[in-house]
């Protein structure tokens, strides 16, 4: 028994954004995880298989962020990859973001949620340490 699938592509304008600052990378790096917190996926899995109510489960994840608001999902150290190359590289890739903005973004449109949490990458080059990410349009996914 097979399955019909069928494949649909659109073009979704993303902007760019690369800050550049003369700070070194473990000072940044060290920064953002101080003002960010952690989400922890796992129990919020646990609190709501055990039934714990909408509104708890809702505020245990807003305690999950940071002074920032924030919250980290993944940090993924992408230099040592790079370092296959012979020239290792301080860079790190990090999931970013608040989980119920993350809900209310693909409540209404399932696709936001290749851009909520936001990627960042913290990177080394020479001169301090840049910050890159991608900010799509996000209304062009929201039609969809």
């Amino acid at each position: 028994m097979g399955f019909q699938s069928h494949t649909e592509t659109m073009i979704v304008p993303i902007e760019h954004v690369r800050v550049c600052t003369a700070a070194p990378f473990s000072g940044v790096v060290h920064r953002l995880e101080l003002e960010t917190g952690l989400f922890d996926g796992a129990d919020v899995t646990r609190r709501l298989a055990a039934g714990e109510s909408r509104e708890s489960v809702i505020e245990t994840i807003n305690g999950m962020a940071g002074t920032s608001g924030f919250m980290r999902f993944l940090a993924a150290d992408h230099g040592a990859i790079l370092g296959l190359h012979g020239h290792p590289v301080e860079a790190i890739r990090f999931l970013i973001g608040h989980a119920l903005i993350a809900l209310r973004m693909t409540r209404h449109a399932t696709g936001s949620a290749l851009y909520a949490p936001l990627s960042l990458l913290v990177a080394s080059d020479g001169h301090g340490t840049r910050l890159e990410y991608d900010r799509p349009t996000l209304a062009r996914i929201e039609r969809q």
